[in-house]
């Protein structure tokens, strides 16, 4: 399994996203959550139809699997200006020196690896971001579909059950499968221009 935030790049913001809205808040935290999300990013037509068409493929291979509380986990490299930006910087996960040197190397000969590219990973492990006038910015965006081991068994249907009791069943994380996969495709289309 690929960590998401395979990068030679600094991430800057992490989201956490699901599609639900109560207690979906971390504003201080390193990862943010749902109601912290306040932007549309924007990217290529061909990039934003491709993601959004893969996420609703895997959305529908985890209903089907009876899974739900899985995520999309992104991450936003800011570029600075300085051209020597090329070294690993992760304010949010702390590394040993022995772990980095493992993923440098890692990089380096996925690097030299056959050329056969995930649309989503051309930019450094992620998708440039457009900038206002629509051409590729400097940003970066990392994203990945995460937390998807959590069957929508007895214990997720209790769950569901008493704090429905106290909240409105919609705002709840915990759904079933078909109506989390329909509401976490929806609330993707809402991330994107």
């Amino acid at each position: 399994m690929l960590n998401v935030f395979i990068s030679t790049k600094e991430i800057n913001e992490i989201y956490d996203l699901k599609g639900s809205t109560l207690g979906r808040s971390n504003p201080n935290g390193s990862v943010k959550k749902d109601l912290d999300w306040k932007k549309k990013i924007a990217l290529p037509k061909d990039i934003k139809d491709e993601l959004l068409k893969q996420i609703e493929n895997d959305a529908m291979f985890l209903q089907q699997s009876s899974i739900c509380d899985y995520s999309l986990l992104i991450g936003i490299h800011h570029a600075s200006d300085d051209p020597d930006q090329s070294e690993l910087h992760n304010d949010v996960f702390s590394e040993s020196e022995n772990q980095t040197q493992q993923m440098n190397a890692s990089v380096e000969l996925s690097k030299r690896a056959p050329k056969r590219v995930p649309f989503y990973t051309t930019e450094d492990g992620g998708t440039r971001i457009l900038d206002e006038n629509g051409q590729k910015g400097n940003d970066i965006i990392f994203f990945g579909i995460i937390d998807y081991l959590t069957d929508y068994g007895l214990n997720k249907k209790l769950e569901r059950f008493f704090k429905s009791v106290a909240t409105d069943a919609n705002q709840l994380s915990v759904a079933p499968p078909d109506q989390y996969a329909k509401r976490f495709c929806e609330f993707m289309k809402t991330l994107f221009l």
